[in-house]
């Protein structure tokens, strides 16, 4: 390859500025004639290294720790699921693979401080197979994982990161069914530090920020119960995080633009942006007064569109030591396909304590909401009184007196009010009866939408396949079930849904309520009553009005006897509503047993019975778990638990979970060893699901 002329002209005058500097003025070419040249692209090394204060190539260059590993794993799966009328449908996979990975932490370029990179790689060798109802499949092939990190400058106020990573990964689930995906990241992150030039002008000597460009490419593939469950989504992410610290004060703020596009199913790709500012600030004499101001925007462009802006403003002042006063002001608005919605709510409240054991506070709100389909008012007042005292043998007496009215006045032309993208969480684990409970009455069940939103994403879920809805009273819950591929425990979750209104309505509601505690070292009784009446103005009234009435006692015990630790608690409730009657038991218990620092034994077991009075509807939850640890002065950890949960009610399918995990960890110096393996029989109705699973992953570090 021929260089340009200004290529050549440019390194003519390098050369002959280092050897100007290699020879020192007045000194003629012919004196340092006799260097014996080592030429590099035209130019001797040593006058390019000098340059960086080092004598040979290789003193640029300075390797970190390195650590390598091998590895080997193993995973298995197997599922069978039976159903009456139906052929037995299996399922099986295996997943092994050998790798080879191979980093280097800390590389140094002329001067760590200048440029610290990480850098790995691994190659492994991956074989997979697959049988689901008689079809086999399988792959082979190579998977070559890697990571790279650059920082630059890295101890200086300015300083970036970048960063490129390839990850591919198969794991098992708790319940059957696996998840293989590939993970693809590139990203930029420009930080900030509070010593920058800002501190030394004393500007603002706390300011930090944070600037990153992210791109995720993730492919993921999940089999559950023969369920199939395929993402394929490019997620570009621009962030920028700042901090300033001010000597009695913080301010916060965060800017999000999200670019997702969702190549399965393209109706589920998005563009988003974010916002959110947080101000507070402590002032005052003895600075013991309070402000915070906080604003968030968040709009999403897609299939459906909708902006987001919510403003808050708290103020905490502190008159006294025994008396203070809180204001609160909120402001939301919500731009959507499915309406338009804003709201206003103003609060503020008095604190007294006439005694150092009686507190009393006193609260007046008023909000207001204006709808696509009119507005709806709102005002009150309640107020609340809390006692303690001592009781003779330790004890201690808490009791605490409570009451409020609230005035409503709806002026709507719609007898239904949307509500978007509301957010709630999956429970921990599936089946029996786990479900959470919606927050607002008579909602309409065919205008439910579950959504999906791990990892940014909006997966799309489905009814009867991946949870179903259970309607109590005017009460909704929401059940993920077992089997879904879509929702996983813990996942995010946000649920859209519409629900009923009187259109036409002034009305009032009147509240009290009532707890009183007794607690002694290893005893505590515990009574509450909560009641509310709803009483009509004026307007015109559904049957959406209703009374509630609702009765609770608890006992809990508790002993330790040095090795053993036991607790139990059993509550009685009674609710009443117009549109639901129903009367609960739950048991909770709980033994811990640990005879030494190496072994610990629990059980833990929930039983609840729920009555409903006006349907005869009778439900049953039962939940035993036992678990246990054992720890060896050698090195090996064991853990285990084994669990059997079943729901039985008359209007609903009962289920049935027996479940056994074992984990085996064993380090040493060089290697790491890890064994997981579990059992699992799951019964819904007719419907009988067999599982097992098995993962095995040996390390070698060297």
């Amino acid at each position: 390859m021929q260089r340009s002329k200004c290529g050549a002209s440019l390194l003519a005058v390098v050369t002959l500025a280092v050897r100007a500097a290699e020879t020192g003025p007045g000194t003629s070419p012919a004196a340092s004639a006799g260097a014996p040249p080592r030429p590099w692209y035209g130019l001797p090394e040593m006058s390019l290294t000098h340059a960086f204060g080092a004598d040979r190539w290789g003193d640029l260059f300075t390797l970190g720790t390195w650590q390598n590993t091998l590895d080997l794993s193993a995973d298995g799966n197997v599922q069978k699921t039976t159903s009456p009328g139906s052929p037995d449908a299996d399922f099986w996979s295996r997943v092994t693979s050998q790798g080879l990975t191979v980093r280097n932490q800390g590389i140094g370029i002329i001067d760590p401080r200048l440029l610290s990179l990480d850098v790995s790689a691994r190659l492994a060798f991956q074989q997979a197979a697959q049988n689901a109802s008689d079809v086999d499949t399988s792959q082979h092939g190579d998977i070559t994982d890697y990571y790279f990190s650059g920082t630059f400058l890295a101890e200086k106020a300015y300083n970036g990161t970048m960063l490129a990573s390839h990850v591919e990964n198969t794991t098992t689930q708790s319940g059957g069914g696996s998840t293989s995906s590939q993970l693809d990241t590139q990203s930029l992150t420009l930080n900030w530090r509070e010593d920058s030039f800002l501190r030394k002008k004393e500007i603002a000597p706390f300011f930090s920020a944070m600037l990153q460009a992210r791109d995720d490419q993730l492919q993921e593939t999940t089999s559950s119960a023969g369920q199939r469950f395929e993402r394929d989504e490019d997620r570009k992410l621009v962030t920028l995080d700042g901090h300033n610290g001010f000597e009695s004060s913080d301010l916060y703020f965060r800017y999000e633009d999200t670019d997702l596009e969702n190549k399965r199913a393209p109706a589920a790709s998005y563009r988003s942006r974010y916002l959110d500012l947080n101000y507070s600030m402590d002032f005052g004499a003895m600075l013991d007064q309070k402000s915070e101001t906080h604003l968030n925007y968040n709009e999403r462009e897609g299939s459906s569109d909708v902006k987001n802006l919510n403003f808050d403003e708290y103020l905490f002042l502190e008159h006294t030591d025994y008396f203070s006063s809180n204001y609160a002001y909120n402001f939301t608005e919500t731009d959507s396909d499915a309406g338009d919605f804003s709201s206003h709510r103003l609060d503020g409240g008095v604190q007294y304590m006439p005694f150092l054991n009686l507190s009393t506070n006193l609260n007046v709100f008023g909000t207001r909401d204006e709808l696509g389909s009119g507005s709806t008012e709102s005002t009150g007042v309640y107020g609340n009184a809390t006692y303690n005292h001592d009781l003779p043998a330790s004890g201690r007496l808490v009791a605490s007196l409570g009451a409020g009215t609230q005035y409503s006045d709806n002026q709507l032309q719609a007898s239904t009010v949307p509500v978007i993208d509301a957010p709630y969480q999956a429970p921990s684990a599936f089946g029996a009866g786990a479900s959470f409970t919606l927050e607002h009455s008579d909602v309409v069940v065919d205008t439910i939408v579950v959504v999906d939103v791990r990892g940014g994403a909006r997966l799309e879920t489905t009814l009867d396949v991946d949870y179903e809805v259970i309607v109590e009273g005017s009460r909704t819950r929401i059940a993920p079930l077992p089997g879904s591929a879509v929702i996983q425990p813990d996942d995010p979750l946000e649920v859209s849904y519409q629900y009923l209104v009187d259109p036409s309505l002034e009305s009032r509601t009147d509240s009290w309520s009532c707890y009183i505690a007794g607690d002694w070292e290893w005893i505590a009784v515990t009574y509450t009553h909560d009641q509310a009446n709803q009483t009509p103005i004026s307007g015109q009234t559904t049957t959406l009005m209703s009374d509630q009435n609702r009765d609770e006692l608890k006992v809990d015990l508790r002993k330790n006897w040095g090795q053993f630790e036991a607790r139990a608690d059993a509550t009685g409730s009674r609710y009443r509503d117009t549109n639901l009657k129903y009367d609960e038991l739950r048991f909770n218990e709980q033994v811990d047993y640990r005879p030494s620092y190496y072994w610990q034994l629990g059980l833990a077991a929930n039983q609840t019975t729920t009555d409903f009075i006006e349907t005869d509807r009778h439900s049953e939850t039962r939940d035993y778990r036992m678990t246990g640890q054992w720890t060896s002065r050698y090195g090996w950890v064991v853990d285990g638990w084994a669990s059997y949960r079943t729901m039985d009610d008359s209007e609903l399918l009962p289920e049935t979970l027996k479940e056994a995990r074992v984990k085996i960890r064993r380090r040493w110096p060089q290697l790491d060893l890890y064994l997981q393996f579990g059992v699992g029989d799951r019964t819904r109705g007719g419907v009988e699901t067999k599982f097992a699973d098995v993962h095995l992953t040996a390390v070698r570090q060297f």
